[in-house]
């Protein structure tokens, strides 16, 4: 008698989607067929988790990304850590319920052959640093790597300062390695709601063009912000100010998700983003934010708090 029955996504190869019916049977038994489908053949919810794995998140659970252990035998054997599953939500389910995409082929870093970090689907990529935990030490450890890349031009990572009043650092995170040093800073913050209660994020982002952590975060595609623009920077005013390193900065919104606010503006020759979660947090620029790169000083008097589940894409 078969009690839970549904369907298993399976993505290998970073493009290959396949689907297998799986019946979980009582006394542990399962059985499972397999059939090959293409990506435009997944239902509308695989298909949404599919776009936020090609981008890199983040993800709606908790335990998006964690370790799918293939004890069905579903795909090829490869060694524990290969393969990453992610949930597709069941419409009308209380829960993850029983469907997931996973995900198979890593990252592979330089090698004897290969200078730069490769992915399977697109070719050279830079890695994402995000630390684990977030203190002083951490700070000043981030700032170190931006201060001693070699390149003729330095990455801010953005952080308000003063703070707001009950704001914390809650993470920082870095793109790039020793070869194509830091492209892309973000720094994220947690504190008070403006206006609604309970607690609210934000995730600062500093980088080059074409690099795409922002746009990332905002949850829209690709790696140029311009086509998401709520209105044409050069017909409007801006939607919201902050002042960076002592300069007036204006930022447009960007059309985001809808659980979020996203606005990007240029400073120092650069991307500036000011990410928001809920999307209400963002009538924090109201309150006349001012930005400080912790590169060139960390105040002694930040505060530090719990990691942020919105820059470990586990929100």
């Amino acid at each position: 008698m078969v009690r839970v029955s549904g369907l298993k996504l399976v993505l290998t190869g970073f493009l290959l989607a396949a689907v297998s019916v799986v019946n979980l049977a009582p006394a542990k038994e399962i059985t499972a067929t397999s059939q090959t489908i293409t990506v435009g053949e997944l239902p509308a919810q695989g298909a949404k988790i599919y776009q936020l794995i090609r981008q890199g998140g983040p993800f709606p659970h908790e335990k998006d990304g964690v370790v799918f252990g293939n004890r069905e035998r579903l795909l090829p054997a490869k060694k524990r850590g290969y393969y990453h599953e992610y949930t597709v939500d069941t419409p009308g389910a209380s829960n993850r319920g029983v469907r997931r995409i996973v995900c198979g082929g890593p990252v592979r870093t330089p090698d004897l052959m290969h200078t730069e970090w490769r992915c399977g689907d697109d070719g050279s990529v830079l890695p994402v640093h995000v630390a684990e935990h977030i203190n002083a030490e951490i700070v000043d450890a981030a700032c170190a790597k931006v201060r001693h890349a070699v390149r003729p031009t330095r990455t801010p990572m953005w952080c308000p300062w003063p703070q707001p009043r009950g704001w914390m650092v809650t993470g920082v995170g870095w793109v790039g390695d020793e070869r194509s040093g830091v492209k892309a800073t973000a720094v994220a913050c947690s504190g008070p709601g403006p206006v609604e209660d309970g607690p609210a994020d934000i995730v600062l982002v500093a980088e080059e063009p074409g690099i795409g952590l922002g746009t990332r975060f905002a949850g829209v595609p690709g790696s140029d912000p311009s086509a998401f623009f709520d209105a044409d920077p050069l017909s409007t005013t801006p939607h919201a100010k902050v002042r960076a390193a002592g300069w007036p900065t204006p930022l447009w919104m960007l059309k985001s998700s809808e659980d979020r606010c996203a606005f990007v503006g240029e400073a120092r020759g650069m991307w500036i983003y000011v990410l928001t979660w809920p999307a209400a947090a963002g009538y924090v620029l109201l309150e006349d934010l001012t930005l400080v790169d912790l590169v060139e000083d960390v105040p002694s008097q930040l505060l530090y708090g719990a990691p942020s589940p919105y820059l470990h894409g586990r929100a």
